[in-house]
């Protein structure tokens, strides 16, 4: 995901990915709705691609 989406793309991107994995995009839905706004307020994290890292790691 690149450093200017919006959460709803990042979770549509994490739904299409794994459309059979309900319960991770739910996980997915409520931590990142939480950590989003800190993301947003800390641009240092997001231009280290931290959300690329994880959704590879978890793929």
């Amino acid at each position: 995901m690149d450093q200017t989406c919006s959460l709803e793309s990042f979770l549509n991107h994490v739904q299409q990915r794994d459309p059979n994995q309900t319960e991770f995009a739910q996980a997915v839905r409520e931590v990142m709705t939480t950590l989003w706004p800190f993301l947003e307020q800390n641009p240092r994290y997001r231009q280290m691609s931290l959300l690329n890292v994880w959704l590879s790691q978890n793929a």
